[in-house]
């Protein structure tokens, strides 16, 4: 991100549940978002989209399904 060319870059994190995260939420000295679900509407494909300055937009989807744990007795 710092290195780029132009190295400002705006990246939008778009939730199944709807919210949207940019700006002020995301901390650029990582690559990562550490998002907690709290209900089954949090489960679903995520949508990252980055814009440089001059406009160019690039976006990636994720997806993130409700699974568990295994427990041995």
């Amino acid at each position: 991100m710092n290195n780029g060319n132009p190295n400002q870059i705006n990246f939008t994190w778009h939730l199944p549940n709807g919210n949207i995260y940019s700006g002020d939420y995301l901390n650029i000295s990582s690559s990562y978002l550490t998002f907690l679900p709290t209900s089954i509407d949090d489960f679903g494909q995520f949508l990252c989209r980055a814009q440089n300055q001059l406009g160019l937009t690039v976006q990636c989807y994720l997806n993130m399904s409700l699974g568990g744990y295994f427990k041995a007795k």
